[in-house]
């Protein structure tokens, strides 16, 4: 079964990590292979995430409990559960046709070594 992940597909993600390849595949159907990397923060080098590979694409799915979530007035929040974010925060979209096109498009979300 495949837990509650959430892609990240800001374009600027990739500047603040990097990412290695990983032999421990979580969740695999004929869609997606969940686990075929791991992101680390490139400041700290502590793992934050997994990665997908979706349609030939490479998703970088950030840890919740990795993630620090900020309102207007910069206070920070850090939230064990991706519901939680979306009931004090935001809802996350799902992902479309456009930004798939897009994604192609702009090239890579992430470089795995």
């Amino acid at each position: 079964k495949i837990k509650s992940q959430y892609g990240c597909i800001s374009q600027d993600f990739k500047d603040h990590v990097f990412c290695k390849k990983s032999d421990k595949i979580t969740y695999e159907d004929k869609e997606i292979k969940v686990g075929v990397g791991k992101i680390m923060c490139k400041k700290c080098r502590v793992n934050i995430g997994n990665i997908a590979l979706y349609q030939e694409i490479y998703f970088p799915l950030p840890h919740i409990k990795a993630i620090k979530i900020e309102d207007d007035m910069k206070k920070g929040d850090h939230l064990k559960q991706w519901k939680k974010v979306e009931e004090k925060y935001f809802t996350v979209s799902p992902l479309s046709d456009e930004d798939l096109e897009k994604i192609s498009e702009s090239g890579k979300l992430v470089e795995i070594d």
